[in-house]
């Protein structure tokens, strides 16, 4: 539990990061949630990862103390070796990621059993797998923010590329 005196201390250096990378892994912590309510409150630049996406997606959800990421998926598509492309996306029009990569569908990488289902508020989302995984949310409204389900630091491909620019380039 982050107490007043380390909320101070963690807002004095959290306000010198012009942007913020929430990345994957396996567990997310007190302080992951604390970095992204200070991007969305400061208006700062924020990259959510994976997991870094799971830990988003269930601070926005409906029912969080429901939340549970033992779900794991029935099948092998959304789990491999993460510099290869494993499935296609598509991608909601008229979404900031939409824009972003001026595309329809795209190959992505995805190392992950967990996935999410339960309904949101406030995020709107982005990208959606053929069969029905959500991929990706963005908060509208927000300078940038936007979470991936899948890893494009290991492909840095084009579509990468574009993410990763647009992300520097909001700062």
């Amino acid at each position: 539990k982050i107490d007043n005196n380390d909320k101070k201390k963690l807002d004095y250096i959290l306000d010198k990061c012009d942007a913020f990378i929430v990345p994957g892994g396996t567990y997310w912590y007190n302080f992951d949630e604390y970095v992204i309510r200070y991007a969305i409150a400061n208006k700062k630049p924020l990259l959510a990862i994976c997991l870094g996406f799971q830990c988003l997606y269930s601070m926005y959800s409906l029912n969080r103390d429901k939340f549970d990421m033992t779900k794991k998926l029935n099948n092998d598509n959304h789990y491999g070796n993460p510099k290869e492309y494993i499935h296609e996306i598509n991608i909601i029009e008229n979404t900031i990621l939409s824009k972003i990569l001026n595309k329809d569908k795209i190959m992505i990488n995805s190392i992950h059993h967990d996935y999410i289902d339960f309904p949101m508020k406030a995020l709107i989302i982005s990208s959606i797998s053929n069969d029905n995984i959500i991929e990706s949310v963005e908060l509208p409204n927000h300078p940038f923010l936007i979470g991936l389900q899948w890893h494009p630091e290991y492909l840095l491909d084009n579509n990468s590329k574009k993410i990763f620019d647009k992300f520097i380039n909001s700062i």
